[in-house]
């Protein structure tokens, strides 16, 4: 059941990849040896690799959830429903090597653009947290700051 453990974070990473080269975001550069042009504009970079990871890596949780739910609430002893539960492990072990074997090989291929990330930071909304945290440790109302921060 190694999905379990790998699957939640394969996905959170092939997620943030996929976000982060957007446009809009901007924050990575895919090598052309991971992406994938279009047809209808074949200059940009698809990040085909993480979004497949992204899809494997909620089949993996599926694998997971559908074990437990088989198992939930049966009796001790011999129970002919526990045959489903070979499923489970079978394909998952297979699905997140290959899921970690893909990652492992797309990540090099991944260029952050250090100049774009501080400028995304710079704007100082990182910080409203952090300040909404030290007027609470004051006394204050965990409510006040976030609504003073949110009317500013």
């Amino acid at each position: 059941m190694g999905e379990r453990a790998h699957a939640p974070g394969l996905g959170r990473i092939a997620s943030d990849v996929v976000d982060f080269s957007t446009s809009e975001f901007g924050l990575v550069t895919l090598g052309s040896a991971i992406s994938a042009g279009s047809s209808m504009m074949p200059q940009k970079k698809n990040p085909d690799v993480f979004e497949l990871i992204r899809g494997k890596s909620a089949r993996g949780t599926g694998n997971v959830v559908a074990l437990l739910c088989l198992m939930k609430g049966l009796a001790s002893g011999y129970n002919r429903d526990q045959q489903e539960d070979r499923l489970a492990p079978a394909r998952g072990g297979p699905l997140a090597r290959g899921c970690v074997r893909a990652v492992s090989l797309a990540l090099p291929h991944v260029r952050f653009d250090a100049q774009r990330g501080r400028q995304a930071v710079a704007d100082g909304f990182t910080q409203a947290t952090d300040l909404a945290e030290a007027l609470v440790r004051r006394g204050a109302p965990f409510v006040r700051p976030t609504r003073r921060w949110a009317l500013s």
